[in-house]
């Protein structure tokens, strides 16, 4: 790195498991579609985390899952109690997807369909 700068990449796995049909595979992408936009905001914009921020379906021999990429530096700002860049990083991508979790269960079917 011609900066003299550390750059790390935290990667989270979700693991749903074998996707038996199209509806399963366009749930999971619908999924996806919807988190993406608050990660990007909460991990990338709020937090101030990384340089890249990726949420992706994928399907890896049979077990499909939603994967939640940070690139980041090592100053990445901390969680308490936690260690070490790549771990704050998890941490912060965890405490997201729990918020997403409980906003996108309040929300009505017409706030869902517009995001």
């Amino acid at each position: 790195d011609p900066t003299g700068t550390d750059a790390y990449v935290t990667v989270k796995w979700y693991i749903y498991g074998a996707v038996r049909d199209v509806k399963e595979r366009a749930r999971l992408e619908l999924l996806r579609d919807l988190i993406y936009p608050e990660a990007f905001k909460v991990l990338r914009g709020d937090k101030g985390l990384g340089y890249v921020v990726l949420v992706r379906f994928r399907d890896l021999y049979g077990a499909a899952g939603l994967q939640v990429l940070v690139q980041h530096s090592q100053e990445t700002p901390s969680v308490k109690g936690e260690e070490g860049p790549p771990k704050e990083v998890a941490q912060h991508i965890e405490e997201m997807l729990d918020a997403f979790g409980k906003k996108l269960e309040s929300s009505s079917m017409d706030e869902t369909r517009k995001r």
